[in-house]
């Protein structure tokens, strides 16, 4: 198997639907935060985009909401 200088395994790279697997989130919603630059990604190209697993997994650990007290209404 081939490696980047940082010794990461080239099929650590994600496609789109992989990424989307991964996540569990719609293909479109993958496409939309990549062109919004709201998600993690390599591009190889112009056409050619792939998602580190790990960046993937931070990203969404950086965005878990504990869950807290919930005040009543008076």
């Amino acid at each position: 198997m081939e490696t980047h200088t940082n010794e990461q395994p080239v099929s650590a790279l994600l496609t789109y639907r992989e990424a989307a697997a991964l996540l569990n989130l719609a293909l479109p919603t993958i496409y939309s935060k990549v062109s919004r630059k709201e998600l993690p990604h390599v591009r190889l190209g112009s056409r050619c985009v792939r998602f580190e697993r790990e960046r993937l997994l931070s990203w969404l650990e950086e965005r878990r909401v504990e869950p807290g007290l919930v005040l009543e209404k008076p």
